[in-house]
């Protein structure tokens, strides 16, 4: 599916069209990063997928009030992120300091400059995090349930919290770190199991559950959220 074209929504924001064959309907979604995609059959006019954009301006406008960054959010497990007004600037400045993940703006500087600076600077913060604990964590485990495995790589995964190769390479999704950590083990423990089961066969399922007997649990529960810096339920994001 290549993108088409793109228009700006008033107070809203800049919303993508793309034609897709084969589909009937059009169809508007807000990503976990805040993209806002319409989707319309392929013998529609782009057009009538700005009327229909226009038509869930209030929708819209709801999504992006969830996806607001907030002054004092916590992001991953020790950074917080503060919003600061300072004179004398130009839009933003952003900073990671510590456990702190700084946005400087002017007060001339729009809404959504601040939150795409935000958005990078927690994207930086959680990234960092991920980096320094995620590995910590998996050889820990590794070694307690004699899982070697062959390199670590941390990346962002749009759809996946984690993959593991044949040749037992993990990749861990650095958004992990906005989840609990019961749920962070159970993906650790779940790409660890692959290097000895490299498929979702009942093999592989029971040595995952001599491992956590409640896995089912947290597979469940995990399934509610998607990778996001903004860590919500995915339920209602296309209408």
């Amino acid at each position: 599916m290549a993108a088409g074209k793109q228009f700006e929504l008033e107070s809203v924001g800049t919303v993508y069209l793309y034609k897709r064959k084969g589909s009937k309907n059009i169809r508007i979604s807000v990503n976990s990063d805040g993209k806002i995609r319409v989707t319309l059959p392929s013998w529609l006019p782009y057009h009538a997928g700005v009327a229909f954009a226009t038509q869930k301006r209030d929708w819209l406008k709801s999504q992006s009030r969830r996806d607001q960054f907030v002054d004092g959010q916590r992001l991953g497990k020790y950074h917080t992120l503060l919003l600061i007004p300072k004179s004398g600037i130009l839009n933003t400045k952003t900073r990671l300091k510590n456990t702190e993940a700084l946005v400087y703006y002017s007060e001339k500087t729009s809404q959504l400059a601040i939150q795409e600076s935000a958005h990078d600077v927690a994207k930086r913060a959680t990234r960092a995090e991920a980096e320094k604990l995620l590995p910590q964590r998996l050889n820990s485990l590794s070694r307690q349930h004699s899982l070697p495995f062959n390199s670590v790589s941390i990346r962002h995964l749009k759809t996946r919290w984690g993959s593991c190769s044949s040749k037992h390479d993990l990749t861990l999704n650095y958004y992990l770190m906005q989840l609990p950590w019961e749920l962070i083990d159970y993906v650790l423990i779940h790409e660890l199991v692959h290097t000895q089961h490299l498929n979702h066969s009942k093999n592989f399922w029971h040595s995952v559950e001599k491992i956590l007997p409640d896995y089912k649990r947290r597979r469940t529960v995990l399934k509610n959220y998607q990778p996001s810096l903004l860590l919500f339920k995915s339920e209602a994001l296309t209408k």
